[in-house]
């Protein structure tokens, strides 16, 4: 569980687990030339986040389902002859969520540029190839966004309550 900001002014404290997930993800990649990579990266998952209030003097809490649609656009180019190769990415996450038909979602987006040292490889495709490639879903940051998306239950906040699930 995650302690987040207090949920009532009287001192009860509210508390986020991020629960369970499961994802799927593809990933496409194209070599113009040895050196000059696109890749196209879409994942989704679907899961569960609860969220909790320990009041006086009755615990509330729901356990909301949520859905994670994440996609990045990356070009990666290397000189030739260089161990340094440079990129530019586009990402973009949907966090989705809804309980006692109440929805709300968050969008983030992220335009990033950066620079590799690529050691030990002729090329970008033969770095791919071997296996050198260390590629891991960036999925942490899409969960964590529905920090934004908190939910007031009846009788744990006001104006925006929401009665839990049947």
């Amino acid at each position: 569980m995650a302690l987040t900001e207090p949920g009532e002014p009287d001192g009860g404290a509210s508390y986020r687990d991020y629960g369970t997930f499961g994802f799927v993800r593809g990933v496409l990649r194209y070599f113009l030339t040895d050196n000059l990579r696109l890749q196209a990266e879409a994942t989704y998952g679907q899961g569960t986040v609860g969220y909790y209030s320990f009041g006086v003097p009755d615990y509330i809490g729901a356990d909301v389902p949520v859905t994670l649609t994440m996609v990045r656009l990356q070009a990666d180019y290397r000189p030739d002859d260089s161990d340094v190769s440079y990129f530019a990415a586009y990402e973009a996450s949907l966090n989705s969520q809804e309980v006692s038909g109440v929805a709300r979602s968050s969008l983030a987006q992220r335009v990033m540029v950066g620079v590799k040292l690529d050691i030990g490889a002729e090329t970008l495709k033969t770095r791919d190839r071997e296996g050198v490639t260390w590629d891991v879903p960036q999925i942490s940051g899409a969960i964590a966004q529905g920090n934004a998306l908190d939910y007031c239950f009846i009788g744990d906040c006001s104006p925006n309550d929401v009665p839990l699930p049947p």
